[in-house]
């Protein structure tokens, strides 16, 4: 029965509509509830100026994993995209698709604006990740500093919640457009019990390629699959 409730709330939760973000080119996603884990509705694509079929799926094994395909889209039969609902308010999901083989980040928000920053045209470049970026993972916010260090070709980073402040391993992982990366959270004498269970957390994300101003994807938490997101500061 909670299973079942469980579902039920996401599915309530996934219907409405969403400012969708796909790999930073903007949408309106407009879903409702058809029966049990299953949503259908429509797609409106700023880029294409044309609405397409969308349909989404709770998972049964996990509630806060949903499936997102649009139809007919982007030169494509199909588009699906791997989302996580984050826990705060469940007004977010943050995940990925794959177009071409190759794996994009997306995001979408119900009832809020645009993503911030300007498009910059040319391919995704090391120093992309560089800057002060709001990092929201599952619900919780950090604060994080990612340094680009020319000499090396190495990415650095520190993350901080309140007054606890860590290390953020970085790596930049293979894909054709140089995008993809590894995040790898350590929280050093960390004495907050809430964030015991992020000390080591793995996150792989995906740079928007196009404004270069947002990162999203999905994290491992002990085992636990969630979604995160990183906008840009400065």
């Amino acid at each position: 029965m909670q299973a079942r409730a469980d579902l039920e709330t996401m599915a309530a939760s996934c219907a409405g509509t969403w400012r969708f973000y796909d790999d930073g080119w903007p949408g309106r996603l407009t879903l409702r509830t058809l029966v049990d884990n299953r949503l259908e509705g429509t797609f409106y694509s700023d880029r294409f100026r044309a609405e397409y079929l969308a349909t989404a799926v709770i998972s049964d094994d996990d509630p806060r994993r949903v499936t997102i395909t649009l139809h007919q889209y982007n030169w494509l039969d199909k588009q699906t995209y791997f989302g996580f609902i984050l826990s705060s308010d469940l007004d977010t999901i943050a995940g990925y698709s794959y177009w071409r083989r190759e794996r994009y980040g997306f995001i979408a928000f119900q009832e809020r604006n645009v993503i911030p920053g300007n498009f910059r045209p040319g391919p995704v470049e090391p120093m992309d990740f560089e800057g002060d970026w709001a990092l929201n993972l599952d619900g919780q916010v950090f604060d994080v500093e990612l340094e680009y260090s020319r000499s090396t070709g190495s990415l650095l980073g520190t993350w901080a919640i309140g007054s606890t402040r860590g290390h953020l391993g970085c790596e930049l992982t293979d894909s054709r457009a140089g995008h993809a990366i590894r995040l790898v959270g350590a929280l050093a004498g960390n004495s907050d019990h809430r964030l015991a269970d992020l000390d080591g957390v793995s996150m792989h994300g995906y740079l928007f390629t196009r404004p270069k101003s947002a990162i999203a994807g999905h994290g491992d938490v002990k085992g636990t699959a969630v979604g995160f997101y990183l906008l840009r500061q400065r």
